[in-house]
Formats: C-alpha cells, structure tokens, sequence
C-alpha cells in the first residue's frame, strides 16, 4: 500500500468525499473536467485456484468528453485519482514535505503537494492499446490501456553462465524487453541458483521464477518490474464502507493442502507432488522445479490461509494489488483477506470491487491448455490402450462366431403373403429375442437389445458400415483417414499412398515401395527406397536427397542438453561432411585414390600414384613429424613450395636465421646483443592468434592489439608483469593507475552546431540521485578481471542502483559500470533544479 497523510486516509473514510481524476499523456495533462470515466483492472495471484507465479496485466479504460486525436497506440498514459483533503497547518506542511520522495515497503510516495487542495495517487504506467475509439457525433474518446506487461511476449534467449542466480536473470530479462526493474526490490529477493530457461517468452520466464520465489511478477506504480509476495497492510475496511449486501464470504477457509507441479521434459514430462491429496490443490508447471524446491515453497504457502470473498466497497486509490487487508463483517468478526483481484471505476465517485475467490474444493482444474509434451504423452496412451481393446475386440468376435451354439431363423412375410424380412434370433418370440439379426431390402443390423435395437453394428442398403470395430484381408477404399482426439492430425491412407502428418505441416508418403519425406510447403526432401546399379545389376536399398535440401545423422540427446550433427550431405555439394570422429576399430582404408585432410585453409592429401604411396601437402608446403605421447606433434622435416628441403634435427642442419629477398627472417627468439633496432618501419609480434603490430607513421607511433586488445605495463625484476592501461577491442579501456593530466583537459564533443532533436531535459535530477547507492568497498581479488584493481577500501557509486549510468559489459558476463559523463551531467542537471527550487523558497519566504 502507497503512503499517504492522516488527511488523505480520512478524506477517503469520510461519508462526503470529494474525488478527482486526473490523466497525463504524453506530458499533456488532462484534468477532472474533461474526464467522464476511469476504469482500473489489475490482478494477482487470482483465478478459480491460487495462481502462484502469476504475471497479470493490469489494465486501465479512460472515457473523455472531447476528441482526443493526438494518442496513438503505446502512447504512455498515466492516470491518477485524488480526493479533496483540508489544509495543512505550516507545521504539518513542513513535516509532510519533508518525507515526499521516500519508499516504504518498495513502493513509491504517491504525488501530491501540501498546498494543493486535492491528494493524488498513481495507478501506475500504461499505454495505449490498440482500441482507440472516437465517437465524433458525441464528443467521446476512450483509451484502453495495458502496463508493461505487454512489452514481455518476445522471446527469451539468455546469454548467461549457468547455473545463474536468479536476480541476474530478472534482470537480463528486463534489459532484453527494455523494461526498468525496482532495485531494491529485486536486491532483497532471494538468490537462488538456477538452470537456463528455454523455450519460453520473458513473461513466462519470469513467471516460473516468481514461482519458485513464492510470489508474482508485476509492475508497480511507477512502471517499475517488481517479483512481490503477499504482505500485510493493517489496513482496517468497517462495515461503513461498503455496500449493502457487499460482502459475501465462504464458509471454508482456503489453505493449500497439496501442490502438483509438471516439469516438462523432451520425453516425458516429470510430476512432482507435495503435501496431501485431501484439501485444496494447487497445479502448477515450471521447467526449473526440483522436489526440494516443492517442498520449500509449500512449505512457504502455508501461511496463506484466508476465507474466499468478494467485497463492494468505496475503495481507496492508495491499496494495491496483494496488500492483505482487515475487512469487519456486520457481527464485528475480523477478516484478514488479501486483496487478490481489484477493479477502481471512477465516475465522479469513486467504488471498488476486491476480491479472492479461490475455491476451497477437491475437484479444481487448473486452467490452460495441456503442454505439448502432456499432450503427446495422452496421445500415445489412447493410442496403446486402443491397440490392446482393438486385439481383445477381434479375440471376442472370432470366439462369438465360431462357437455359435445355434439359434432361430424367423422369415417375416406382408399381407401378400411374401417374405419381406428375414430374422436369426437367441429365442423364437420376438418379444423375448435379445440378439437379433435383422436382415431386409434397407440392409443388414445387429442388435443384442432385441428386435427393434439399437443396432451396433449395421450395414445400409446405400453402402454405409456403421461398427465400432472392422477387420478385412483385403480393404479398397478412395480414402481411409485416422485421427486421435484432434490432437494429431493422424494417418489417411489414399490412392497415392499411406500419409502420416505432423503437427508442424510436414508429413511422410509410404508409395511404390519407397518412403518419401514432404516439408510443410509441400516439397519433397528426400526418398528411402529401391537402388539399383546398372553396370553390376546389382539391387539395394538407398537414401535419395533432393537437390537443395540437406541429409544427416543426429544423437538425440535428452532433458536440455543441444543434439548432435554426425554426418551431413549438404543441400549444394556433392560431398558428406563428418562432423566427429570416426573410430576404423583398427581397420585400413583400401582402394582410396586421396584422402583429404583440412584444417582452416590448408590442405593435404594421401595419394596414390603408379610407383606407390606418396604424401603430398597443401598449398603451403609438407612436413613429415611424428605424435608424442602426450599427443602433440613434432616436426622432423619440412618441404616448402619452391624452396630447399629441410630437416629438423640434432644436426642442426639449417641455420637459425634465413634470408631472402624479403629481408630477415628468425625462426628462434632474436638476441640483439643490447644492440637497438633503428630505421624500422613496421614491427609486428605473432603470439598465437594474436598479433600487434608497432609501426612508425606521419602521426607518430602506433601501438596496434591483437583480437584481444592491448595491454600497457611495466615488467619487475622477478619477472611479472602488471598492466597500467588495457585498450579493450569491445568494452571500455581501462586504467588500472591515476591519470595525471598535468594541468590539461578532459573533453567531449559538445558543440551544439553538432546535434540535432534538441530538447530540454525532463528528468528529474534530484529523484535520480537520491536512488544512488553511495558506498564503501574492496574489490573482490577472487574475481579475475580485478587482479589489477586498485587495494583498500573505496567509495563509490554501486552501478545496480543508478540505471541511467549503468554501461553494461556485453563480452565480459555484463558486469555494468558508471558513465562519469552522464553522472557529471546528471549532478549538473540536478544543481540546476536544487537552486531553482532554493530561488522558488527565497522568493515564497521574502514575498
């Protein structure tokens, strides 16, 4: 619940309140006068059973009386209801003054100034939707508006290490939907470690995490993404202020009692339980979940014990959603019940619906469509339980026939004396017949409920079979289509062949004695089926790929861990690409004309020629080494393209250095002999794969990094090295020592003639500095990227809790730092709003 003066709680319990509304978009505020009806939706937790870990959208419908034809959709609306509260005294101004801009329990200090008459509070960030509705002939416009929420339906992909804690990945998700989190808030949760979420949107990720938070996932009033829990307001609702009749409440307190949770697997989803089967259940669904964190969260959940209730009353803007309140019934009885569900309309008045309406009961079915993998699973169990009563069905008709103890044969004759009906019956009566084949000119019906039916199985003069089980030899048909439950699309078996189709569009053809596989667009991909080899007559079966389509061998691995390509014919090349390796089992590779080896760009073959085996290299050159134990390779001879052998050994046959018309060239370390290299135009080092490169030019030197940037240092008597500055090739540089600018300048690009869109800033200075979180520390020397950080205790900035400065590290696990710049500017903005509002305070005392 918002924080609110004495005045406005009473201005709101009083019998003769004064309400407002106010909205603002877009900066444009659009006061009481203009504004016919507010409607505010807003929802956690609720449903027909407790919806742990929900992510709800809270909603907001505004009606105007004007044409408004300035919004369009994701316009960002705010909307604030007040009420008419008595002046303040000096004193009380002074002290209400004093505490706007602080927090409690995580949420905002509504807006309001002690000298205004009417108290506001804010519902909350939202934006327009796509129902913009203007009725010109009226003079109506009506918004209806959704909260961040809607920002949350992409899908996420997470560049976290894992296992991660679970604060860090609230917080890649939101910077991923460009949503702002409430730091504090998200400081205090618990940081549980937890695997990596795939396959989901960022709203259902953060509703699994708010699951094992024991909590929901909402926005609060300033747009802020917050993970909250229920807590008690001491918020007090008399009999006084609600209607008549307005609260009804069942008889049985709700309390979970068990909790079935499904974690979805690529097999076969996994059911975990907790608890008790008698009482109220909870059904949930959470790839993360582990039966020690069930067990922990029911554990958690068995605080929450309220009665189901709905209550009409005058509401009050300042409660939110999952405040837990105290409402008194007519007989004086205490109820504390959360505020689960709440709907504020506002007309000139103001009322309010709260609600809680789980149900207390046995039978509760959680809503939502079964997963994909429930879905396969119940699938495949109707389809073997299908199997077995098809088998037992054939069994039952075949011992039913052959052991026909006999019956009655009945020819039914018309007035004419003729037979229009033959009967086969258990008895001679028709009356008391309970099997009973009728047979006449419309067809052929078999009851076992007496002559007139009904009939199981009939066949229709017309050619229609109406049985619950068919069996044949030889079965001809244009079409025979299959289904299971619409949850697969099925079998049909056609003139063309027997389909079976996916539920993606694709689908197999079994035709002509060769299987063929379709895309969903209806292309062939390739064929299993007879081959034959014209020259040797010789007959086999063969895989046949379509000319652009590709063909592999894939592992298939299990739970979350990626499959595995083994072999692949691409869809261009006439080639198989081996992607691991491949184990002969000591066996020899016989009648090769080349084997091909490639690594990067150099090539080399195993040749045949007519006078025996021969190596030959790569575009490069040859050498001939062996393996070492350890596994790596030594080189004992090398031939390079259109140069002399030579040969690495003891003898040292070649020299160190060599020259050619190219200068110089080493092949061991260089020792100068303390002598200096003079006159060098470029010097270049090759560690590895990384080069720098020192090269003298019209501006001066140049000190140029390899891949993974420069690193500037000294080197000590013992030998170690400790770097001063790193020129980093994707982050920022970082020095590692004081920089003394001897008296010169630090500066940024700021000419004016150089920027365009220039407008004044509306940020709110003061509010920004006052959420940095200033502080004492010590770099952590456990953490590698802070071996050459300085020692001792610091102060600082902790980046977490300044958003507008964060600079986040995308290559390095986004550790986040500060913009000196934006910080310098954003101090500077604020001096100029703090001697502003010094000047306003000069001028209101002196005037």
């Amino acid at each position: 619940m918002l924080k609110n003066s004495s005045k406005f709680i009473n201005a709101i319990k009083s019998d003769i309140r004064e309400m407002r509304a106010r909205v603002t978009i877009n900066n444009i505020v659009f006061e009481d006068n203009v504004i016919n009806k507010v409607d505010f939706t807003g929802s956690a937790l609720s449903g027909e059973q407790f919806s742990l870990g929900s992510t709800h959208e809270n909603t907001v419908s505004i009606e105007f009386s004007e044409v408004i034809e300035t919004v369009a959709p994701l316009d960002l609306v705010q909307v604030e209801i007040g009420v008419k509260r008595t002046n303040f005294s000096t004193n009380e101004q002074k002290r209400f003054s004093n505490g706007i801009g602080k927090m409690r329990m995580g949420a905002p200090l509504n807006t309001w100034n002690t000298k205004e008459e009417y108290e506001y509070s804010l519902m909350g960030e939202f934006y327009v939707s796509d129902h913009v509705d203007i009725n010109y002939n009226d003079k109506i416009t009506t918004l209806d508006c959704k909260d961040k929420m809607i920002f949350l339906e992409d899908a996420y992909v997470s560049k976290l290490k894992y296992p991660a804690d679970i604060r860090n990945v609230i917080v890649e998700i939101a910077n991923q939907a460009s949503v702002e989190i409430d730091t504090l808030n998200i400081e205090e949760l618990n940081g549980l470690q937890i695997n990596k979420i795939e396959g989901y949107s960022h709203r259902q990720a953060l509703g699994f995490i708010a699951q094992l938070l024991v909590g929901y996932a909402t926005f609060n009033r300033k747009g802020l993404l917050q993970i909250r829990t229920l807590k008690d307001t001491e918020y007090e609702i008399s009999p006084d202020e609600y209607f008549s009749k307005g609260l009804s409440k069942n008889g049985i307190r709700y309390k979970i009692r068990g909790i079935t949770c499904t974690v979805p697997k690529d097999e076969e989803p996994q059911e975990l339980f907790v608890g008790s089967k008698k009482g109220p259940q909870l059904t949930i669904e959470n790839p993360l979940m582990t039966q020690n964190e069930l067990q922990r969260i029911f554990n958690a959940l068995q605080s929450v014990d309220y009665y189901p209730y709905d209550l009409s009353w005058r509401g009050n803007p300042a409660l939110e959603i999952g405040d837990i309140m105290t409402v008194y019934d007519l007989e004086g009885n205490e109820l504390k019940v959360p505020n689960l569900s709440y709907n504020l309309e506002y007309t000139g008045g103001l009322s309010a619906t709260s609600s809680a309406d789980s149900k207390s009961r046995l039978d509760v079915v959680p809503t939502g469509r079964k997963t994909y993998q429930q879905q396969i699973h119940a699938t495949q169990t109707n389809i073997k339980e299908t199997a077995t009563n098809l088998t037992n069905a054939f069994k039952d008709a075949q011992e039913k026939i052959t052991g026909n103890q006999g019956g009655f044969i009945i020819q039914r004759m018309n007035e004419d004396g003729k037979p229009y009906e033959f009967l086969v019956m258990d008895t001679e009566d028709i009356n008391s017949a309970t099997n009973v084949i009728r047979l006449n000119q419309q067809g052929i019906g078999f009851s076992q409920n007496g002559y007139n039916g009904p009939f199981g199985v009939a066949i229709t003069i017309d050619g229609q079979i109406v049985a619950d089980y068919i069996t044949a030899g030889t079965l001809s048909a244009d079409l025979i289509q299959s289904g299971f439950n619409g949850i697969a699309p099925g079998v049909s078996m056609t003139k063309d062949g027997l389909i079976t189709r996916s539920d993606t569009g694709s689908y197999t053809q079994l035709v002509s004695g060769s299987l063929r596989i379709f895309d969903n667009a209806n292309n062939m991909t390739g064929t299993f089926g007879l081959s034959s080899i014209a020259a040797t007559g010789e007959t086999g079966s063969a895989i046949f790929v379509s000319e652009g389509h590709l063909f592999g061998i894939v592992r298939n691995r299990s739970g979350e861990s990626p499959n595995t390509t083994l072999l692949r014919v691409p869809s261009s090349e006439d080639e198989i690409d081996i992607l691991v390796p491949i184990d002969l089992n000591s066996q020899g590779i016989r009648d090769a004309s080349s084997v091909q080896t490639k690594n990067g760009s150099h090539t080399g073959i195993f040749n045949t020629w007519s006078t025996g085996e021969a190596f030959i290299g790569g575009p490069t050159g040859a050498m001939l080494g062996y393996r070492n134990s350890d596994g790596t390779l030594s080189a004992v001879a090398k031939l390079v393209k259109g140069e002399n052998f030579k040969l690495y050994t003891n003898l040292d046959v070649i020299g160190k250095i060599k020259t050619d018309d190219n200068g110089i060239k080493a092949l061991s370390k260089l020792d100068m002999n303390s002598q200096e290299i003079v006159n060098v135009s470029n010097l270049t080092n090759k560690n590895g794969s990384s080069v720098s490169a020192q090269f003298v030019s019209a501006e001066g030197v140049h000190l140029i990094g390899g891949s993974n940037g420069v690193n500037i240092g000294s080197r000590a008597s013992n030998g170690s090295i400790t770097g001063s500055f790193r020129v980093h090739p994707t982050g920022a540089h970082i020095s590692y020592r004081d920089i003394n600018m001897g008296g010169n300048n630090i500066t940024n690009t700021s000419d004016i003639r150089l920027k365009k869109n220039i407008k004044k800033s509306a940020k709110d200075a003061l509010k920004e500095i006052m959420r940095w979180d200033m502080i004492e520390y010590e770099f952590d020397k456990d953490i590698p990227r802070n071996k050459d950080m300085p020692d001792g205790t610091l102060f600082g900035i902790s980046a977490q809790s300044a958003p507008s400065l964060q600079i986040i590290d995308e290559k390095e696990d986004s550790y986040l730092s500060v913009s000196l710049t934006n910080q310098i500017n954003v101090l500077s903005l604020g001096m100029q709003q703090l001697i502003k509002k010094v000047t306003e305070l000069e001028g209101a005392m002196n005037g």
